[in-house]
């Protein structure tokens, strides 16, 4: 019986460790796909930066497309239960507006790397058939977004002649901006950062 409880609790810490390995490489890789470019970075260079040998690192990954589809899935997969919880634990729709204007402004502080493959890789992502999970889970975000504009729309919160997919498109492509001139170490904290573009984007599209 002992001898089955230490079997056991073998297996679960190489699973355990197994995993953990497996995020060190997700964290390492989109670091590198976000500076060097997806199409630009090689398996050998996921290799290097993760300091792992090539054939230990296709026994995680069978190829750079799915190391890719993990990372940007469990990315997608993480905005779209936070969004979740923000719609379905709040009735009042300008606050529900605010805080998905915020969460996506702290997906884009927070895990910048993601953000940036989505950005510069958009045309990539959506053109591979292997990666076609990543773009139908932004989908599913798009059309919550803008289904609580529309609802905006209809409470009178927000203006009348508002065309909710030009204002999902207007307000992600500024969410997503400020990778290109935001830096945590500088005068803007994130905390500003959330208030000055939340308080901007609302600005234009409230009634």
């Amino acid at each position: 019986m002992a001898s089955t409880t230490r079997k056991r609790s073998a297996s679960g810490a190489r699973a355990a460790e197994a995993g953990s390995r497996r995020d060190e490489i997700m964290a390492a890789s989109a670091a590198l796909f976000a500076r060097k470019g997806f199409a630009h970075a090689t398996m050998r260079d996921v290799a290097q930066a993760t300091n792992i040998l090539a054939g230990s690192l296709y026994h995680h990954f069978e190829s750079k497309d799915a190391l890719l589809l993990e990372i940007m899935v469990r990315f997608n997969e993480d905005i779209l239960r936070d969004m979740h919880a923000i719609i379905d634990g709040e009735d009042d729709p300008m606050v529900r507006l605010t805080s998905l204007i915020e969460l996506g402004i702290s997906y884009v502080i927070e895990r910048p790397d993601e953000a940036r493959i989505l950005t510069n890789d958009a045309h990539y992502i959506r053109e591979s058939p292997t990666l076609a999970p990543i773009a139908e889970l932004a989908a599913k975000a798009e059309e919550l977004w803008i289904a609580q504009l529309r609802i905006g729309v209809k409470a009178g919160v927000l203006r009348s002649d508002l065309n909710p997919r030009i204002a999902y498109s207007t307000i992600l492509g500024a969410i997503f901006s400020t990778l290109r001139w935001y830096r945590p170490t500088g005068r803007v904290s994130a905390k500003q950062l959330r208030r000055h573009v939340t308080e901007q984007l609302l600005r234009g599209i409230t009634s």
